[in-house]
């Protein structure tokens, strides 16, 4: 089953509902960016909830050719991003710091081509849930052949120390076929957390 391929099952259907319902809740502004956004489904889902201009980038373009989508895609490394300083409203990482080689500077350039007070949204896979767990016991799944940090602690102590950080909670109860705040890191997938930029 490919990347794409998950997003058509019922499972990854709820999910990516579920992801792109909460970051187009938390959102404003005309010009977003996800970063590492593999084949641009959730981002194209941001796109049409919210009515704003998502582009997308990669360095995988076989990622990027998966989903057709309407989104902008480009083609480049998260660390070397090739736009100008402060012109995004919103900077996404939709679990994609955890597998890139170096996320402190795929996190500074976000935060280079981010304008004075946008908004940073990073959700990160709960290495502490049973899904997690799951996929890494599953040699073939897309976590365990191309995951590069085992422990999200060093990702969100960057992203604490670069923005403000608004909240942080737990998205993606499967079970309660929507997305939901739980406490139990056995259960929720995703950690979701939301910065501003200052200064």
């Amino acid at each position: 089953m490919s990347y794409v391929d998950f997003y058509f099952t019922e499972e990854g259907r709820r999910i990516a509902d579920m992801e792109a319902n909460y970051i187009a809740s938390r959102i404003k502004g005309n010009k977003i960016l996800s970063v590492g956004c593999g084949p641009g489904l959730i981002e194209d889902k941001v796109q049409q909830l919210t009515g704003s201009k998502v582009i997308c980038v990669d360095k995988s373009e076989k990622l990027l050719r998966e989903y057709k989508g309407k989104v902008d895609k480009i083609v480049c490394e998260a660390e070397f991003l090739p736009f100008k300083d402060e012109v995004f409203d919103v900077i996404l990482f939709v679990t994609s710091l955890e597998f890139m080689e170096d996320f402190e500077r795929a996190l500074r350039e976000g935060y280079r081509v981010l304008r004075r007070e946008g908004k940073v949204i990073a959700l990160l896979i709960n290495q502490k849930s049973h899904y997690f767990g799951h996929k890494i016991r599953d040699g073939n799944s897309f976590i365990a052949r191309y995951i590069k940090h085992f422990d999200t602690k060093p990702i969100e102590r960057v992203i604490e120390s670069t923005y403000v950080v608004l909240s942080k909670c737990f998205i993606v109860k499967i079970d309660e076929q929507k997305f939901s705040r739980d406490r139990d890191e056995s259960v929720a997938r995703i950690i979701a957390i939301e910065g501003i930029k200052y200064g």
